[in-house]
């Protein structure tokens, strides 16, 4: 097999220096996928430019493994090889061995954080240009690296995520700026001072807790004999459910109680009603009017966040000639952006609702616990007979630094003139 084909955790076992190997293995993976998304003609920012990436480049210390986990394709299949991976370890077959008997381990539920081994189509990571050994075949996958997530699957991944090591977050939440520049007279003497006027950002310091959210499925011990089904139903229902319920909170959580202040109830978060444009407007344009709502608060969009439903009625629109907009039925491609930003179909958005925002600039997640499962034959002070309990959880706070990155749009009815 030629040098290119073998994998990066045989390239890695066979170097003399395995710990430099790795590194230069990542600078490789990078820069393919950049030439790969270039090739696309998507503008893709490059990670090498970042100076946490480069420390964590250098304070890699040992040779990767063959450790990785699944590229998102489609709801759940993110999770089915990290979830393997979990069933498969030997903390995971100590336990069941056990008869399940108290608490497992506590796993990390997240999927493809920046920098981390993935697994692609060996034809994929090559390029098919460079494939000779005929029986190489496309479908057979190697571990590769990708710096960021190319799959936009849940609301936090087009948002900041930053960590959090206390009860509670304190940060400015800032509410308005006042621009005092101006041209002054240039200080040649010494002795006279020229004062520059004072720009002024309005706001106030903000306490918030961090939130607990989770749930589990209550399940007979004898699925542990059978665990592809069992990794089917924490894959497909327990963690998707959880970050479902994120977006929810995210979105439009109520803030009372245990609830989130959800960006799209802040008071003020911008608004837009689509019977509110010119006459004429289908939804795309009642979006773009509220992308230049946030780029007059000197932000700029980054991402737009619909329903199933009103996705499927965007992807329906047609011209006066019966000619699709925004899509085509043939196609193997599916609306992904729209007016050049990322657009997010998520079942936990409110049907009728577009939610456009900064929302790399306007807000950051908190997260005090990632999302973990954990397995165990109690649930608090209860406990059944023959049954496990499977546990997913996190603990998460909601920063809401710039309100006015946001704007609600609100799908209601075609305009018509006055």
């Amino acid at each position: 097999m030629s040098e290119n084909l073998k994998s990066p955790t045989q390239r890695i076992a066979q170097a003399d220096d395995p710990v430099r190997a790795t590194k230069a293995m990542i600078e490789e993976s990078v820069q393919r996928a950049l030439q790969t998304e270039n090739r696309r003609g998507q503008r893709v920012v490059d990670p090498r430019q970042d100076p946490n990436f480069r420390r964590y480049v250098d304070s890699i210390q040992s040779p990767f493994g063959a450790e990785v986990s699944q590229r998102p394709a489609s709801r759940g299949e993110g999770y089915r090889s990290l979830v393997q991976g979990i069933l498969d370890s030997e903390e995971f077959k100590d336990w069941s061995s056990h008869g399940g008997r108290g608490t497992s381990k506590t796993y990390r539920a997240q999927v493809l954080a920046p920098g981390e081994f993935v697994r692609v189509p060996r034809a994929q990571a090559v390029g098919f240009d460079d494939i000779r050994d005929a029986d190489v075949l496309a479908s057979e996958y190697v571990e590769e690296f990708v710096p960021y997530p190319t799959t936009a699957m849940q609301l936090r991944d087009i948002m900041r995520v930053v960590p959090c090591t206390g009860p509670s977050v304190v940060y400015y939440r800032e509410t308005g700026f006042t621009n005092a520049a101006a041209i002054v007279p240039v200080n040649i003497d010494p002795d006279t001072a020229v004062l520059l006027p004072p720009s002024q950002i309005e706001g106030k310091v903000v306490t918030d807790p961090v939130k607990r959210m989770g749930h589990y499925i209550a399940i007979p011990k004898s699925s542990l004999e059978d665990l592809a089904g069992l990794a089917e139903s924490i894959s497909d229902q327990l963690i998707p459910g959880l970050y479902d319920k994120e977006t929810v909170q995210f979105l439009r959580g109520s803030g009372m109680g245990e609830d989130h202040l959800g960006l799209m109830r802040d008071s003020l978060c911008q608004r837009y009603r689509w019977s509110d444009g010119e006459v004429g407007d289908n939804e795309a344009d009642a979006i773009l009017e509220a992308m230049a709502k946030i780029r007059v608060a000197k932000l700029q969009s980054d991402g737009t966040v619909l329903h199933p439903n009103n996705h499927a009625r965007l992807l329906k629109r047609k011209d006066l000639y019966g000619r699709y907009l925004f899509g085509d039925p043939t196609s193997s491609t599916i609306l992904s952006q729209l007016w050049g930003r990322p657009l997010l179909v998520l079942d936990g958005q409110a049907e009728g609702i577009a939610s456009v925002g900064a929302w790399k600039t306007g807000t950051k997640i908190r997260d005090r616990q990632e999302a973990t499962v954990e397995f165990s034959d109690t649930i608090g002070n209860a406990k059944l007979a023959g049954m496990i309990y499977v546990i997913a959880e996190m603990r998460t706070a909601l920063q809401h630094n710039r309100p006015e990155a946001f704007c609600e749009v609100t799908l209601d009815n075609a305009p018509i003139s006055s």
